[in-house]
């Protein structure tokens, strides 16, 4: 933990606001992300995320600091997540979220914007535990040690559901690209 990050814990757990405001401001982005990458929906993803923050508040006595921050609210963000999601129907994968490369021309953009939207919804697909792994691994670029503990499961297991994963995503975008195919045949014949 940073020098300034535990003065800010120190100062939170005595009830600072602000203190916990500062706390949590830089991983706000990235705990919404991981919120929507297992709820699939951006309006519960945002309740979840504020639920994890207000249990982060409450549980701040009891951090050990046996973990970064990040990763103690990761797992905060992750267990309330999953508890939303076995109390609704999973909705449908926000693919916008990552479609804003304003580089480039419009032709390359249009075709980046639509491999996404594939990859996307044939994610939204995947088992929630698939999605989740994926999205801390690819997304959000953590190392599989902290992963493991964001998802508080042994290492060994990470990389097992990360290969698992990923064989799933490629069948599946395989299979979708058959299938077009298969109907372009159709179409065009």
């Amino acid at each position: 933990m940073l020098p300034d990050e535990a003065e800010l814990v120190r100062r939170a757990k005595e009830g600072d606001d602000q203190a916990f405001a500062s706390l949590v401001r830089p991983h706000v982005d990235r705990a919404y992300r991981l919120a929507l990458s297992i709820i699939a929906d951006p309006a519960e993803a945002e309740d979840a995320l504020q639920d994890a923050l207000y249990k982060a508040w409450r549980a701040l006595p009891q951090f050990r600091h046996e973990a970064a921050f990040s990763t103690w609210l990761w797992q905060i963000v992750r267990r309330t997540s999953l508890d939303r999601i076995r109390r609704a129907p999973a909705l449908a994968f926000d693919e916008t979220l990552h479609d804003h490369d304003p580089a480039g021309d419009p032709a390359w953009r249009w075709e980046q914007a639509e491999r996404r939207h594939e990859v996307f919804a044939v994610l939204n697909r995947l088992p929630i535990a698939y999605r989740t792994v994926l999205t801390l691994f690819y997304v959000e670029e953590l190392p599989i040690r902290e992963i493991a503990e964001v998802l508080e499961l042994p290492v060994g297991t990470v990389k097992t559901q990360l290969h698992r994963a990923r064989k799933a995503l490629r069948r599946a975008l395989s299979d979708k690209k058959r299938r077009v195919e298969g109907l372009e045949g159709v179409v065009d014949g």
